[in-house]
């Protein structure tokens, strides 16, 4: 309070002493304009006096301007110099004079010159001499005027420096004031507020590290506010701590889990048998498991089988009933079930109580002759490439878990030498594009034409290329491509060291 006390002290000070070094200036400046108009008045007499003796000595009207020129200067100057005066009984008293004076001398002495030179009656010496006599009392009344507004300029420049000075001490003053207060105010400021918050930010940075702090109690309510506020959060946080890290030994759990699915989902990693090579891309819409999964084996040293599943929605949910069904179509081909019986014993073992629909494509492969045996349940077409043919291996059955009573026959092909049997699931063709196109079968067909006779590493890379360069955003459905190459005869295929990788 007193602070504020002194500061509303120090600015009302200011105040009036500016404003009367503001009334001090303006004073100065009106005593210079009154110096100024007695300068005009005298300079109007002379231009009377000298018109008079001009006109006098010629005769002429023009000698004669000077003088009326002059007669309404003076009226001018010496009406200014009146209203400035007003308040001032000896600046009054002297204007008052030389009015007088003036007036004297234009009626006694000018005028009747200018008559008498008019009516062409020479001017008497005498007249004359009368006339300067009178003029230089007109000056000697001037020079008296002229000294007392002398005397005014003079106190006005000297009010104005003493005004100058109060205000300068003043400001020196107030400046000292503040810069107490300031000092006053930052030694308060550190002992009670700053101090205190250091010591609330120590506990902060303690409480940071996992450290248990001990904040104290403040007698400012603001202060102990925060203080309550930061063991609030300490306490908080402590309680967070120990959930997340429950959380996280669940979460370590659970992406092991993910990660075991996921190899499931990605196939067993068996080696494609001599004279074959094989690659495969899976790639998740959400997270790293995905509703899509194959799988490739032996079904004996002759025969060998390719499993692609594809489970309607994408995520753990769909991962867990794909690796579900997976397993057991692979028991069921393992077991010698051709691949349309097969299907139909997944679909008596499928539990179609949520309303999940799959589809699948099975095949088993003669390795020696290429003779392949497959069913397609509601599968994008698998398709095989030779140079300049793309065979499209249709439905022989509905997709599983659609139909009640539903059958799936077993088609047969082959897959000649040099030629790659390419499977895939939906998520490949109905990738969307610009415009909301999708990537379709017949942009699929045209790029396995184009790679037809490569490897089949190169034959996924395309594929999976391909759909990343065409579609716009993220993925809405999972992508899974599995390539299954034959050699030609004589052809060197890829040793298990260097053989195309399953990507994850």
């Amino acid at each position: 309070m007193a602070l504020v006390v002194l500061l509303a002290c120090g600015a009302v000070t200011s105040a009036v002493v500016g404003r009367h070094w503001t009334r001090s200036i303006e004073d100065r400046r009106m005593a210079r304009v009154a110096a100024q108009n007695l300068g005009d008045l005298r300079l109007a007499y002379s231009d009377q006096e000298t018109g008079v003796r001009g006109f006098v000595l010629t005769g002429s009207d023009v000698d004669l301007t000077p003088y009326n020129r002059g007669i309404e200067q003076a009226r001018r100057a010496l009406g200014a110099l009146t209203a400035d005066a007003a308040g001032r009984p000896a600046l009054v008293g002297a204007l008052s004079e030389v009015a007088v004076i003036a007036e004297r001398w234009r009626s006694n002495r000018a005028e009747p010159q200018i008559a008498a030179r008019r009516a062409g009656t020479a001017v008497t010496p005498e007249a004359l001499d009368a006339a300067r006599a009178d003029f230089d009392a007109l000056r000697s009344s001037l020079d008296r005027t002229e000294a007392l507004l002398v005397a005014r300029l003079d106190g006005a420049n000297e009010r104005a420096l003493d005004a100058q000075r109060l205000v300068v001490l003043s400001l020196l003053a107030a400046f000292a004031v503040v810069a107490a207060c300031g000092l006053i105010t930052l030694v308060l400021f550190r002992r009670w507020i700053d101090q205190p918050l250091g010591e609330i930010a120590d506990a902060a940075r303690r409480i940071g590290r996992g450290e248990h702090a001990a904040v104290p109690a403040y007698p400012i309510a603001e202060l102990d506010d925060v203080s309550t506020a930061v063991d609030f959060l300490q306490s908080s946080l402590s309680a967070e701590r120990d959930r997340a890290v429950r959380a996280y030994e669940a979460l370590e759990q659970s992406a092991v889990l993910a990660l075991r699915v996921r190899a499931g989902l990605a196939g067993e990693g068996v080696l494609a048998p001599a004279g074959w090579s094989v690659s495969s891309a899976l790639r998740p819409a959400e997270g790293i498991v995905a509703g899509d999964c194959f799988d490739l084996g032996l079904v004996d040293p002759r025969t060998l089988y390719v499993v692609m599943i594809d489970v309607t929605g994408h995520g753990a949910v769909a991962a867990l009933l794909a690796l579900q069904a997976k397993a057991q179509v692979r028991a069921a081909v393992k077991s010698g079930l051709p691949p349309g019986r097969a299907m139909g014993w997944l679909a008596q073992q499928h539990d179609d109580a949520r309303g999940d629909l799959l589809t699948a494509f099975v095949a088993t492969i003669d390795i020696e002759t290429g003779a392949c045996r497959y069913a397609n349940a509601g599968h994008p077409p698998g398709l095989v490439v030779t140079d300049g043919s793309c065979l499209e291996l249709e439905r022989t059955g509905p997709l599983v878990g659609a139909f009640d009573d539903a059958t799936w026959g077993t088609a047969t092909t082959t897959v000649p030498n040099g030629a790659t049997l390419v499977l895939h699931t939906d998520g490949v063709t109905e990738a969307c594009g610009a415009q909301r196109a999708r990537f379709g079968e017949d942009r699929l067909r045209a790029l396995l034409l184009r790679t037809s006779g490569e490897s089949a590493g190169t034959t996924v890379a395309a594929i999976v290329n391909g759909v990343d360069a065409f579609r716009v955003g993220a993925l809405t459905d999972d992508v899974t491509v599995v390539a299954l190459r034959r050699a030609h005869v004589g052809e060197r295929v890829a040793t298990p060291a260097d053989r195309e990788a399953t990507d994850g």
